[in-house]
């Protein structure tokens, strides 16, 4: 045996908690085999700690998802609950149509995630989806009639049915025929009655 193997030898008994006092040990009749030995047991322990630390990290990587899911579903029933409150329910579960465009509510993460993606803007990052559940804003989808599940402009307006923003792919600004469409929306909003809803909360 190389001196250099027989110092790993000794560190590996060791970290064992092997007594290197006892000749047995600090002297095997067979020192490469019982290297080979003290190397293959630290290794399987290694490899147990390794596996230990792969589950633990799974169990908190799926924890942490878990309360992420519960924190958007909470999020997204809070946003159901302002719809109601402040939307008029032709909207809830539908859409107004003029000329050739159409606008309809976002119901929740799913809705903004899917928005943002298609037109590479900022509002499915969640800061919108925490306007709409305190009712501070609301976001709207404009389409064409004749493609109405194709992301083309995203509506953000205030309280009061104002436009605060209304932005294209990568923010682009709307043509005039949108922002004509978006102005009679809002007009339309703002004469219709404010929801009446019973045990809301």
């Amino acid at each position: 045996m190389r001196i250099r193997d027989y110092f790993d030898y000794l560190d590996e008994c060791l970290t064992l908690g092997l007594d290197i006092k006892n000749r047995d040990v600090v002297a095997p009749k067979h020192p490469m085999e019982a290297h080979r030995r003290t190397s293959m047991i630290i290794a399987q322990q290694r490899a147990r700690e390794l596996e230990e630390q792969r589950q633990a990290w799974q169990a908190r990587e799926a924890e942490q998802e878990a309360q992420r899911q519960h924190r958007l579903v909470n999020q997204d029933e809070q946003i159901a609950k302002a719809i109601r409150r402040n939307i008029p329910a032709v909207l809830v579960n539908g859409a107004f149509e003029s000329g050739a465009y159409r606008a309809t509510v976002a119901r929740g993460n799913a809705d903004l995630i899917a928005e943002s993606m298609a037109l590479g803007h900022c509002v499915g990052t969640g800061g919108y989806a925490n306007e709409m559940s305190r009712g501070s804003s609301f976001i709207f989808f404009v389409r064409r009639r004749e493609s109405s599940d194709t992301p083309f402009f995203t509506m953000q307006l205030s309280p009061d049915f104002r436009i605060l923003q209304l932005r294209g792919r990568f923010n682009c600004a709307p043509p005039q025929d949108v922002k004509v469409f978006a102005s009679e929306f809002t007009a339309w909003l703002r004469c219709q009655e404010k929801p009446v809803i019973e045990n809301a909360a």
